[in-house]
């Protein structure tokens, strides 16, 4: 069997991919580890969606013992949390599906499902790249927006200052 050194070194292996044993071996691990994970998702989706789901009632009773606590738009937060599981929802669809694809079809030597299983890995990637694009975006316009409002802030308390 060869290991990765041994293709690492060998002219042999240049110009083609050979998935040998010890690679499908790594594969099938990362599967179940790719499954593990997905569960692990599925699971937090479902706290995400009962917390959702019961945000009314936790705040209704907080208000019973504590009457002074401000007023919350519950339906608002329900359906925040509602939708954080949603997007949550589409990467760990992905992992099972990459996970579920990869185990099945080395047990029985199927070239699509070996594709499918890497489409769902892809899929799940793209999917964590463009939400990390958009956070990070989202991040830099918060800080030019704090810059600008400090800088507005500060320019109205010189003319506040200068005023008197």
């Amino acid at each position: 069997m060869d290991t990765v050194d041994d293709v690492k070194d060998s002219d042999e292996y240049r110009g083609r991919l050979r998935i040998n044993f010890e690679i499908q071996d790594y594969l099938y691990q990362s599967a179940k580890w790719a499954k593990l994970l997905s569960f692990i998702g599925f699971l937090i989706i479902l706290l995400i969606v009962a917390f959702a789901l019961s945000i009314n009632t936790l705040y209704s009773q907080l208000k019973s013992f504590l009457p002074n606590v401000p007023d919350l738009p519950a339906q608002g937060i329900t359906i925040f949390y509602l939708v954080v599981a949603l997007i949550y929802l589409i990467p760990a669809i992905s992992l099972y599906r990459f996970s579920s694809n990869i185990k099945e079809s080395f047990v029985e030597q199927d070239q699509l499902k070996f594709a499918r299983g890497f489409n769902s890995l892809n899929s799940f990637f793209k999917f964590w790249g463009i939400f990390t694009l958009i956070i990070v975006i989202l991040f830099v316009l918060l800080i030019a927006l704090a810059v600008v409002g400090g800088m507005n802030v500060a320019e109205n308390l010189k003319h506040l200052h200068l005023g008197k």
